[in-house]
C-alpha cells in the first residue's frame, strides 16, 4: 500500500539534517561522559601520581558537565519537538533552529546558543586542564638558572 503522505525532497533533506545533528550531539555527549568518567577514574585510582589539585579537577569536570548538559538539551529537544520522529508535524528543520529550547519545559535559548555553550565550555575545560598541567610541570621542573 502506498504511503498516504509521501515526503517531498525538501522534507527528506530536512529530516536528514536533523538526524545528523542528533547523531552528532549524541556522539559529543558520549565524549563528555567518557572524559568525566576518565578523569574521575584517574583521580580516584592514581590521586598521588596524578597530583591534580581539587580546584583544577572540579573546574574541568564542571566545564565538561556543562558541555554534556547543553548537548543533552539539544538532543532531547529534537526528540521533544519532533515527537516520536514525526518530523513534519512542525514543518522544516528551520523551525528547530528558530525555536527556543531548554531543560524540561523551560525554553531559554535558541539551539545555536546551546551549541555555543556546549563547545565553548568543552574547550575551556580542555584548555584549563592542559594549561594547569603545563604550568605545574614548569613549576616543578628545576630551572638551569637556579641552583
Amino acid at each position: 500500500m502506498p504511503d498516504i503522505n509521501p515526503m517531498s525532497d525538501q522534507e527528506k533533506l530536512c529530516r536528514a539534517q536533523i538526524d545528523k545533528i542528533y547523531d552528532y550531539t549524541k556522539f559529543h555527549i558520549g565524549i563528555y561522559a567518557t572524559l568525566i568518567a576518565g578523569m574521575i577514574a584517574l583521580q580516584t585510582l592514581y590521586s598521588e601520581k596524578a597530583n591534580i589539585s581539587a580546584g583544577v579537577f572540579v573546574t574541568v569536570i564542571s566545564f565538561f558537565f556543562i558541555s554534556a548538559v547543553s548537548g543533552a538539551i539539544i538532543a532531547s529537544s529534537i526528540l521533544d519537538m519532533y515527537r516520536n520522529y514525526k518530523f513534519w508535524d512542525v514543518g522544516t528543520s528551520e523551525n528547530f533552529w528558530s525555536t527556543k529550547i531548554g531543560p524540561h519545559t523551560y525554553k531559554w535559548l535558541l539551539p545555536k546558543h546551546w551549541a555555543m555553550i556546549e563547545h565553548i565550555s568543552f574547550w575551556i575545560g580542555i584548555t584549563f586542564a592542559v594549561v594547569s598541567t603545563i604550568c605545574k610541570e614548569l613549576l616543578s621542573t628545576p630551572s638551569c638558572c637556579h641552583h
